[in-house]
């Protein structure tokens, strides 16, 4: 398996190295929290893992959206990243 890559941390007070804005670091943390996540030993899962298995699904879906040639998901996909790109710098 590979190893992991290092990202820089942002100079963000609340958030990761991927410098999130509120919104998405507070969604981030009620996943992290929620009961169906937790590991063994009643381990909370920490933000890292839970954001590396968001990116892990999100590319699965878009490959499939892809393989079953569904261009209105990828589309609309396409204007919410728009959308989240004018938020902020990150």
């Amino acid at each position: 398996m590979d190893k992991p890559r290092r990202a820089i941390a942002s100079q963000c007070n609340n958030a990761f190295s991927l410098g999130l804005d509120q919104k998405t670091f507070n969604d981030l943390k009620k996943l992290q929290e929620d009961p169906v996540f937790i590991l063994k030993n009643k381990r909370v899962p920490s933000r890292t893992l839970v954001t590396r298995a968001a990116i892990q699904f999100y590319a699965s879906a878009v490959n499939q959206a892809k393989e079953l040639n569904k261009t209105e998901w990828i589309h609309s996909q396409n204007l919410h990243m728009e959308h989240l790109a004018k938020l902020g710098t990150k």
